[in-house]
């Protein structure tokens, strides 16, 4: 199962919150907060 690129936590595929494309790499994160944390730095969670 894929994992939070920000916090860590396992994902069950409904509870995705968004997939975020960088480097040719999938990422994924759980939550809004996650995803603003991943978009603000990037080069630390990926």
């Amino acid at each position: 199962m894929p994992q939070c690129a920000v916090c860590g936590k396992t994902l069950a595929e409904q509870l995705m919150e968004e997939e975020i494309e960088r480097d040719g790499e999938t990422y994924y994160v759980c939550c809004p907060n996650c995803q603003d944390d991943f978009q603000e730095s990037p080069e630390q969670y990926a």
